[in-house]
């Protein structure tokens, strides 16, 4: 009996030099699963992305190779300009307000700075490349993937009143929500 409880007290020292093999190995393995990843229309993008209290962060300079348009960067290196389709958005670092076109849009959270440049929220993209260019973005914490698609057509609701003043008519349109549309020529 005295050997057997030898051998078991032989046991954990044999095994602790494999244990010391695998631990970093599954701590790379945990580490590459739950790093961030941004998928368009099923293929896997690469986007910098960081992890910041107030919600993920995306690099707009990888979006912008990925999604289309024109990154520019200010003159003070504090400011960027982003075209698209014609539309230009200013963009200032730290600053949770932004212009697209000349309508003045708040953020969840200030661009930072971060890998790879200007780092954007997910609000940002939602109301830049998805009103102006039909994506659609959804954010899975629970995997951390961002999933980026193209917006199907929608029908929406309008309420038509036809107004008579002065001998004149006009026509009043009122939309549930945003109307988006694109023309092709």
């Amino acid at each position: 009996m005295v050997s057997s409880c030898a051998v078991t007290r032989r046991r954990p020292l044999a095994s602790l030099p494999l244990l010391l093999l695998l631990v970093p190995v599954l701590l790379l393995a945990q580490a590459a699963a739950t790093s961030p990843t941004v998928t368009l229309d099923g293929r896997e993008v690469r986007v910098p992305v960081n992890l910041a209290p107030g919600g993920p962060l995306f690099g707009l300079k990888a979006m912008t190779e990925a999604l289309g348009g024109e990154l520019a960067r200010g003159e003070t290196g504090e400011s960027y300009t982003l075209k698209i389709g014609g539309k230009e958005i200013v963009v200032g670092l730290g600053s949770a307000v932004v212009t697209v076109g000349e309508t003045i849009v708040s953020l969840s959270q200030p661009p930072t700075r971060g890998e790879g440049g200007l780092a954007v929220p997910l609000d940002f993209l939602a109301k830049t490349y998805g009103d102006l260019a039909g994506y659609s973005f959804d954010w899975r914490p629970e995997q951390q993937r961002l999933l980026i698609g193209r917006r199907s057509a929608r029908e929406l609701p309008v309420a038509l009143d036809v107004v008579h003043l002065q001998g004149m008519t006009t026509i009043v349109l009122q939309f549930s929500d945003v109307p988006r549309y694109h023309l092709n020529q």
